[in-house]
């Protein structure tokens, strides 16, 4: 599956992937693209591997996904032919095109189906973001109705509350190789950049809530580390497994 190029979005349209300059040298996300011909197959099963870049696939009936990092998508055989409802663990960017079958999508237990849009998922401990690009998507048994340019947290009954333009922002400019996190709770952060980078990173209980606001723009991991242990005033250590946050506190 050879590259064909980058694929980036922002919350209305696509953008040019900015490369990051870390000590004079160029570390660039680049986003794979490949087509996967689910003919034969009938049944989709994709993973981006924790470290590596965003991975877009282009499905055999023509919609399009990008995972994030460490997120897999899977769906039964017949996807295509019989249904369109796929299963993710982690994040991921759908553009979805039209179909005779509904296109959904179930994460943590909340289904999100589409309405001829472009629309991110995001699976978060606390719950599921959702956020719409184009289009609209209902979400949950209640069907609630999210619109393009808005984003909702969701769970298996439905929308439970909706997010401010920060916490959109957040969700939907990964794919441009930037991580945004706008006063969330360290022990998310801390999952996010596990499966970002491939490295562990594990937070000491009492940190776990600590808010964090910072962005990364295509930092090596170490860096993204040192960072993240200065803006939460911890120390950052080396370990067997990974790395640690350490409270200073004694």
């Amino acid at each position: 599956m050879a590259p064909l190029g980058n694929r980036s979005w922002g919350l209305a349209a696509a953008a040019t992937l900015a490369v990051a300059l870390i000590g004079g040298e160029a570390w660039r996300r680049q986003a794979t693209v490949s087509r996967t011909d689910m003919a034969s197959v009938s049944a989709v099963a994709l993973s981006a591997a924790p470290g590596a870049a965003p991975r877009t696939v282009t499905l055999f009936d023509g919609s399009r996904v990008t995972l994030a990092p460490g997120s897999t998508l899977r769906s039964a055989r017949g996807y295509g032919a019989e249904h369109r409802l796929l299963e993710l663990d982690g994040d991921a960017m759908f553009t979805v095109k039209a179909g005779p079958h509904a296109f959904q999508v179930r994460t943590r237990d909340v289904l999100v189906e589409d309405v001829s849009t472009s629309f991110v998922v995001r699976g978060r401990e606390d719950g599921v973001q959702v956020v719409v690009v184009d289009g609209a998507v209902v979400v949950g048994v209640r069907r609630d109705t999210l619109r393009v340019g808005t984003g909702g947290m969701v769970a298996h009954r439905g929308l439970i509350a909706p997010l401010d333009r920060a916490a959109m922002r957040s969700a939907t400019v990964w794919p441009q190789g930037m991580l945004v996190f706008a006063d969330e709770p360290l022990r998310e952060v801390a999952r996010r950049l596990s499966r970002w980078t491939g490295q562990t990173l594990r937070v000491d209980t009492v940190l776990e809530e600590r808010p964090v606001t910072v962005t990364f723009d295509g930092e090596l991991p170490h860096v993204m580390f040192d960072v993240l242990a200065t803006t939460v005033g911890a120390s950052l250590d080396s370990t067997p497994s990974g790395w640690r946050l350490r409270s200073n506190s004694p």
